[in-house]
């Protein structure tokens, strides 16, 4: 916790989704629930709805539990100490939780052996960087190594612990839409451990809520475009091999430099731990429907049961609703973090044989942490002569080619200019009839549009000229370039 709060010392950092869930967060404070004043750069949703609704829209790309988090730590601190004061948390729950295991250790070399993984893993590139942002993994990887604690550990005829075991699968259910893989998991472990029916059906239907509101929040997005086959490629295993390689690299933790970009080739390395990662899958498949029938759950079970379930929930999205979403280092460091934490309880019990043991956890520290690299952040987001030009003109909402740093730094509810192009169902669309309603709609909400240098605008330049020729906008350009729209009325 103490390296994780070193890490936040100079504030959070705009990191990939972090403006969507800050936002999230700033919406359900204000009173907004599912609301947000800011639309990642991929969403589906109508412009023209968000720019008639002053520039917020429905929160629909991404779970809704950490929002609710930090929103709830907002009433007392202010929003962004709330989010640094969750990831510290996470971090230091993901800890705790290592030390403690499954089992309690035998030995007490095994406890310190814990202990020592528990603070490698926290300085993880890969999850460490996490956690200086506002991410939801930090959050859904301490809630995922609880639930493999406890499952091991639960006495089966105490309600108390069937609550524990629902809020956490609730959790996990409103943090990523991974949910219902992860509540038919601890249904089946359930049953393995002979949980009389009418009590699995109770638990069941109350670890549904989190999965279900989850899929409701995911379909407000989603139903405006019809689910397609988009089938995989040599990238996808590109991008898996990768993200596996990066338990052991601590080069691919800088998802500044990695995430969903080709300029970093997976090792032999990376393709041979690739290749015995799905090895071990099947083998833990194999193993649990063995346990099934049998109706037992070894200790260690659960973790890779979990870690297997969560890699392979995300196939169907790739197969047929997002044409963006890769197995990458992101998305495959829960799976990661699930399988080091059993490698490392196992590794911890074999106290016959410690001078390996120490030897094994201290070279994984080495190659995957770069331990003098603890306290390496990425920067966090300064002010810009955008942000400033937007500051100073105030208006209602922003439409903007940098959406996520206008929001950031200025609290105003802004837009990403449409670019004529949806990732998520790979498909271009016709961004004139957009634009034509757009400055009659802008004058009558208070909207601008404000332009950064070297936005990429091609979707939409043509008809920004042919707006501003024709007197629906006053366009002026500020310092270092940054170019201003502003509606004049005379089209409405």
């Amino acid at each position: 916790m103490a390296i994780a709060l070193l890490r936040s010392r100079s504030g959070l950092a705009l990191i990939g989704d972090s403006g969507s869930y800050l936002a999230g967060a700033s919406g359900v404070s204000q009173g907004r629930f599912f609301e947000s004043p800011l639309v990642p750069s991929f969403s589906e949703l109508s412009i023209l709805d968000s720019v008639r609704n002053a520039g917020w829209s429905p929160y629909a790309d991404f779970g809704i539990g950490l929002p609710l988090v930090i929103a709830l730590l907002h009433f007392v601190v202010p929003l962004n100490t709330a989010a640094v004061i969750v990831n510290v948390a996470s971090i230091g729950l993901i800890a705790l939780g290592v030390v403690v295991g499954p089992w309690s250790p035998r030995r007490h070399s095994g406890l310190w052996m814990r202990s020592a993984i528990a603070i490698a893993v926290s300085c993880w590139p890969i999850l460490s960087f996490t956690a200086t942002g506002v991410l939801s993994e930090p959050l859904f990887c301490a809630a995922l190594v609880w639930l493999a604690i406890l499952l091991p550990r639960l006495e089966v005829h105490r309600t108390t612990s069937l609550v524990m075991l629902g809020v956490l699968t609730v959790m996990i259910g409103t943090l990523r839409f991974v949910g219902p893989i992860v509540a038919i998991i601890v249904a089946v472990i359930l049953f393995q451990r002979t949980v009389a029916p009418r009590r699995i059906a109770a638990w069941t239907a109350v670890a549904a809520l989190g999965p279900l509101l989850a899929t409701w929040i995911a379909t407000r997005n989603t139903n405006t475009r019809a689910l397609a086959l988009y089938g995989l490629d040599s990238s996808d295993v590109f991008f898996t091999a990768r993200g596996v390689g990066g338990w052991f690299e601590a080069n691919l933790g800088d998802q500044t430099s990695t995430l969903l970009r080709s300029n970093f080739d997976p090792s032999i390395f990376d393709w041979a731990v690739t290749i015995a990662a799905l090895a071990g899958a099947v083998a833990v498949l194999v193993k649990w429907t063995t346990s099934i029938r049998r109706r037992s759950s070894p200790p260690l079970e659960p973790a890779l049961v979990l870690a297997v379930g969560l890699a392979l929930a995300v196939v169907p999205s790739m197969l047929f609703i997002d044409a963006v979403l890769k197995l990458e280092n992101r998305i495959m460091m829960p799976t990661g973090l699930l399988a080091i934490s059993a490698a490392g309880w196992w590794i911890a019990e074999r106290t016959t044989f410690s001078v390996m043991s120490w030897s094994v956890i201290a070279l994984w520290t080495v190659v995957a942490t770069h331990p003098w690299q603890w306290l390496d952040r990425p920067p966090a987001a300064q002010p810009t002569p955008l942000t400033e030009t937007v500051r100073s003109l105030d208006p209602a909402y922003v439409l903007t080619n940098r959406a996520d740093l206008v929001w950031w730094a200025t609290r105003i509810p802004a837009r990403y200019l449409p670019d004529g192009y949806h990732d998520l169902s790979n498909r271009s669309f016709d961004t004139r009839p957009i634009m034509q309603s757009l400055p009659c709609e802008l004058h009558r909400t208070g909207g601008v549009i404000v332009i950064e240098d070297g936005g990429t605008i091609g979707a939409v330049a043509d008809q920004l000229q042919i707006d501003t020729a024709n007197g629906n906008y006053s366009k002026s350009t500020r310092p270092s370039s940054i170019v201003v729209y502003t509606p004049t009325g005379l089209d409405c």
